[in-house]
């Protein structure tokens, strides 16, 4: 019996034992639940937050971060609204599938040096492929976190579109750089003004006293006639050739320069907003003058100007337009001649709708716009050549200018006859009202 009741003894004790750790189980339990209830709380709260952000947020687990590139392991469904690629598509991206080649090494130095802890946060911009292979322009700003839920550090990175932002600030910036020449011009004008008018008088007090010395000379010739004289007559008539020729070389430099300060006045003449009448002739005229490094060795230029009135735009930011699309001409010549021939742009002017609107026509027999690229081509970013050689921002700045013109931009692809034979040409044609008061 004393075997047993102490056997009753021990189990009563192990019972009591079992109801502790059960009840202390319970407890850990509760606890754990608890926990859970609150990491799944608070990442249900980061992930509505996420996603409601305007910004795509993306998470880089900082484990999974290595030469390799980085290893995403969440972004924001807005990704798919910015860049059309979906969630999927994106976490399967590497960076050089997305990132500009001109950015790919600022964009790794920037997240090196956030993950080394060199700096506390990161914030870079850089050129985000689309999935149409466009780019847009973004900003992204990230910190190493760690989350509720988690142990180790992640890097939260918040990314947004800025591409209208940096088309602005391009724009303001283009139109310092022409204001700051606007004064340049202004007094290089005045400089050289001076020193020509001096050239320009004394050569005209030349050629007068080599007149009269011409008539001296022949008079005292008539009085004297013998055969020594005529051959000194035949040597003094190729000595005065040969002086005319000279005065005549002095007379087209001045000429030139003085177009040339005339054009850069012309070309530098604006104040942001300021909408004056112009001729839109001359207008053309100087911006080729001043562009004339960039097409003389490439193109030959037809000038076709129609009998228009004086036309209400901004002429700064009109000789912008002019500038770029010759440019872009004269890059397309040199892109399909090799430099083996010249090419052609024609320019031609003409009114429409019984002069309400002048129609600017810029055309080119160069190297042509692909189909798919015609649609593309005024979006920011965009651009058809090799890395380096241009911003992809020119014709949507010519856009934007046009658009505050009232005014419309469109290309189009034509067959025209040129030197009897028909060739295609790439033709930019813009249209805008002569009075901006009236449209």
């Amino acid at each position: 019996m004393k075997n047993r009741n102490i056997s009753e003894k021990e189990t009563e004790s192990v019972v009591e034992k079992l109801e502790k750790e059960i009840i202390k189980l319970k407890e850990e339990n509760l606890e754990l639940k608890e926990e859970l209830e609150s990491t799944l709380e608070n990442l249900g709260r980061y992930r509505i937050l996420a996603e409601h952000s305007t910004d795509v947020v993306f998470q880089f687990k900082r484990s999974f971060i290595n030469k390799s590139g980085l290893q995403c392991i969440y972004v924001s469904p807005i990704i798919e609204e910015f860049s059309g690629f979906s969630v999927s598509e994106t976490l399967s991206l590497k960076p050089p599938q997305f990132l500009h080649p001109e950015d790919q090494a600022k964009v790794d130095e920037a997240f090196r040096m956030v993950i080394d802890k060199e700096i506390p946060v990161i914030r870079v911009r850089y050129r985000r492929k689309k999935k149409d292979d466009s780019y847009m322009w973004v900003e992204s700003v990230g910190k190493l976190r760690t989350l509720d839920d988690q142990t180790s550090e992640s890097l939260i990175v918040n990314m947004r579109d800025i591409t209208e932002q940096v088309k602005i600030e391009e724009e303001l910036n283009l139109s310092s750089k022409l204001a700051s020449l606007g004064r340049l011009t202004a007094g290089i004008a005045h400089e050289i003004k001076n020193p020509l008018n001096y050239i320009s008088g004394g050569k005209e007090a030349l050629d007068t006293n080599l007149l009269n010395l011409q008539e001296i000379i022949s008079s005292l010739m008539k009085e004297e006639k013998n055969d020594s004289n005529s051959e000194l007559k035949n040597e003094i008539d190729l000595l005065f050739n040969y002086i005319n020729k000279t005065t005549k070389s002095i007379d087209n430099g001045i000429t030139k320069i003085s177009d040339l300060i005339d054009g850069l006045k012309i070309y530098t003449r604006s104040k942001n907003k300021e909408f004056v009448l112009c001729n839109i002739s001359d207008l053309f005229k100087a911006t080729l003058i001043v562009v004339k490094e960039r097409y003389h060795d490439v193109a030959e230029i037809i000038q076709q100007y129609g009998d228009l009135p004086p036309v209400q735009c901004n002429p700064g930011k009109i000789n912008q337009v002019f500038d770029n699309l010759i440019t872009n001409a004269s890059q397309a010549i040199a892109e399909r001649f090799k430099g083996e021939q010249m090419g052609t742009i024609i320019i031609e002017t003409k009114t429409l709708k019984k002069n309400e609107l002048v129609e600017i026509k810029i055309s080119d027999n160069g190297a042509g716009i692909a189909k798919e690229d015609i649609d593309k081509i005024f979006e920011p970013f965009f651009t058809t050549k090799s890395v380096g050689d241009g911003t992809g921002l020119g014709l949507s700045i010519c856009y934007s200018i046009i658009q505050e013109h009232k005014g419309s931009i469109r290309v189009i692809s034509e067959d025209l006859e040129l030197r009897g034979k028909r060739e295609t040409f790439t033709s930019f044609i813009v249209t805008i009202p002569l009075n901006q008061n009236k449209v």
